[in-house]
């Protein structure tokens, strides 16, 4: 048994984003203002400028644009910090206390081979490589769900 909060007493605003402010104003702009910014971005495989186009119809478009650029940077920062600290733990077996050399050296490697993969095909390969990663841990998770669900059900008694 645990001793600290079980998963029911979690707010459910712990799980509520950004992603829905962004998806409500690109519906809103859709279906009342008639605004096909968005959609017309989605249609022609030009994801990377669909967050723009809701942008540049709001005020302060300029302002709002840039305060974008620096979330999704930091955003990309902390997703890249992450994963080089889970992989500099487990490189060094489980242990939290490596030089920071060797955590440097990670951040590096991983930097490199996103760089190489952007340089040599572009941001497909980039998000293929990602699958091919990923896929295997998409059976962990299957795993991993069936297992929360079956100590909810026993929580639940």
């Amino acid at each position: 048994p645990s001793d600290g909060r079980v998963v029911g007493q979690l707010p459910a605003d712990l799980f509520d984003g950004g992603g829905d402010q962004f998806g409500g104003t690109a519906l809103h702009q859709f279906l009342f203002d008639g605004y096909t910014g968005v959609t017309d971005a989605v249609k022609t495989w030009e994801l990377e400028l669909a967050l723009f186009k809701m942008l540049e119809h709001l005020p302060f478009t300029e302002a709002v644009s840039l305060f974008a650029l620096f979330l999704l940077t930091i955003f990309f920062t902390t997703s890249s910090d992450s994963g080089s600290l889970v992989t500099d733990v487990m490189a060094a077996g489980g242990r939290f206390d490596t030089p920071p050399v060797q955590r440097m050296f990670w951040c590096g490697l991983e930097g490199s081979v996103a760089i190489a993969l952007l340089l040599g095909g572009g941001l497909k390969s980039l998000q293929a490589a990602a699958v091919i990663t990923g896929l295997p841990f998409s059976v962990l998770v299957v795993v991993m769900t069936f297992s929360i669900w079956k100590v909810l059900r026993e929580e639940a008694r």
